[in-house]
């Protein structure tokens, strides 16, 4: 582990930051919109604030399908400069929105950094790092997400009024998010390709000094057989064009079981519901009675930055099945105890009259921190390093896109769905979060079945893994970790 591999990463890691940002940004911004967004004709409404809001996922479905094809044309290190220019148009663009249309386009930018970044940087990270090492340094982009998420609720805190005016709050909240961006277009250009590209587009040379530079003092004959096993699933897929990979992909079992593990995994990751509390927890504050919900709500992101970090911990020691299978039922304890509290607390409607004090409502953020804490360990960390180690190089570009996709397409439901579905559905925020319990449920049994372990093994080898179904106990048994190159 040399500093390279640190720099890079936390390098890498700044797009994790603003995919948290900009995801967790908009929860402080929906409550001073509204005037500034309103005209006399039509006000802002519910239906709005969702298609604000869910806008974002939207944005990211699409950068996250083309994110992957884009990587293997022009490189890793080349789709974070195009993510960085995003994030920047985005948060300009939303800063000077003057309608619910333009602030809708602006949203819709940022997702599509947020869903080229969520891809491309697990990757890169991934492809440059040793085995032994590989799920922590990926936590540490997840890290990132959860700390921007973190620093989001700050903001929003600080620049809420009366520090600013109402129109002007929200504006700079999500405006600020095109910072880092500048930081991170800058860095990025002293940072190395990583050698599977390099070595798939036939530039050996480069490849060999990037693994010496990364990995440290290694002899030559370390650096050859790095870049040996690199070859060896490298092959000559370069020049595959898109439907013969879309093909292997459905066509190789070891593909279509990685896909199917992936998708699951990011499926999962979103359809549980986290991403609800992310975008509306401070509406959800507002309206069971706390007099500051964006403080409240950073108690929330802190929990939640607190297990990432912890996950970091653990996933290469106990590895990734096991944090799954112990972390779920914990997810799934703590939303059927937010559940009951929602039951004491009916007042979770955006028309409900000023709420009565009542014991359920510090209860609730405890059983929300406990739901919290069990996503952040498991299921909030391991998708992305699934998605980023599972398939073999041919089609690790589309297959990683597809995985992405499915987690926007869910992150767009539940965004667009939760606030009318707390209003409309039969029990309310009760029911909905009794659904996302059962989801838990049957997520918890599908990892158990065919999710194999994979710490220790190097990218290349994790294919002979799928090859013969889902291999659940050849994992275990070939997870050793013995050779960290």
């Amino acid at each position: 582990m040399t500093g390279w591999i640190w720099l890079l990463t936390l390098t890498a890691g700044i797009s994790g930051l603003l995919f948290g940002y900009d995801t967790a940004s908009i929860s402080a911004a929906l409550l001073h919109l509204g005037p500034s967004l309103s005209t006399p004709e039509k006000p802002v409404t519910t239906w709005d604030k969702s298609l604000i809001t869910s806008s974002t996922s939207l944005g990211a479905l699409v950068g996250g399908l083309f994110a992957g094809l884009l990587a293997d044309r022009i490189g890793r290190r080349g789709v974070i400069w195009v993510a960085d220019v995003l994030f920047i148009l985005g948060a300009l663009w939303q800063a000077l929105a003057g309608s619910v249309g333009s602030m809708v386009i602006g949203r819709a930018v940022v997702g599509l950094g947020v869903g080229v970044g969520s891809l491309i940087v697990p990757l890169y990270i991934s492809e440059l790092s040793p085995p032994s090492h590989r799920g922590r340094l990926v936590v540490i982009n997840v890290l990132f997400i959860t700390f921007g998420q973190l620093i989001a609720y700050a903001v929003g805190l600080i620049l809420s009024p009366p520090t600013l005016s109402q129109d002007l709050s929200w504006r700079f909240i999500l405006g600020l998010g095109g910072v880092p961006a500048c930081f991170q277009f800058v860095f990025m250009f002293f940072m190395p390709e990583t050698p599977r590209w390099l070595v798939q587009h036939s530039r050996r040379d480069e490849a060999a000094r990037v693994v010496r530079k990364v990995y440290g003092d290694l002899s030559e004959t370390s650096v050859e057989k790095v870049l040996g096993g690199i070859e060896q699933g490298v092959e000559t897929v370069s020049k595959d064009p898109f439907m013969a990979k879309l093909r292997a992909i459905f066509a190789v079992g070891a593909n279509r079981r990685a896909l199917a593990i992936s998708c699951l995994l990011q499926g999962l990751q979103q359809a549980c519901g986290f991403n609800s509390l992310m975008y509306y927890s401070a509406t959800i504050f507002s309206l069971v009675g706390f007099k500051n919900p964006t403080a409240t709500a950073m108690v929330v992101a802190g929990t939640n930055l607190v297990f990432t970090a912890l996950a970091f911990t653990l996933i290469d020691r106990i590895g990734r099945r096991r944090i799954l299978l112990w972390s779920i039922p914990g997810m799934i304890v703590g939303l059927l105890l937010c559940a009951i509290a929602f039951h004491h607390l009916p007042i979770l409607t955006t028309t409900a009259s000023e709420p009565s004090p009542s014991i359920w409502t510090p209860l609730l953020i405890i059983f929300m921190m406990t739901y919290v804490a069990a996503y952040a360990i498991g299921v909030g960390a391991i998708p992305w390093v699934v998605q980023s180690e599972f398939f073999p190089m041919r089609v690790r570009g589309l297959g990683t896109g597809m995985a992405t996709a499915t987690n926007w397409v869910l992150n767009f439901v539940v965004g667009a769905t939760f606030l009318p579905a707390v209003e409309w559905m039969w029990g309310g925020a009760e029911g909905l979060f009794v659904v996302y319990a059962l989801v838990c449920g049957g997520g918890f049994l599908a990892v158990y079945r065919t999710y194999p372990e994979t710490r220790g093994l190097r990218m290349e080898e994790i294919e002979s893994v799928l090859r013969n179904g889902w291999g659940v106990n050849r994992g275990t048994k070939m997870g050793a970790g013995e050779d960290d190159i």
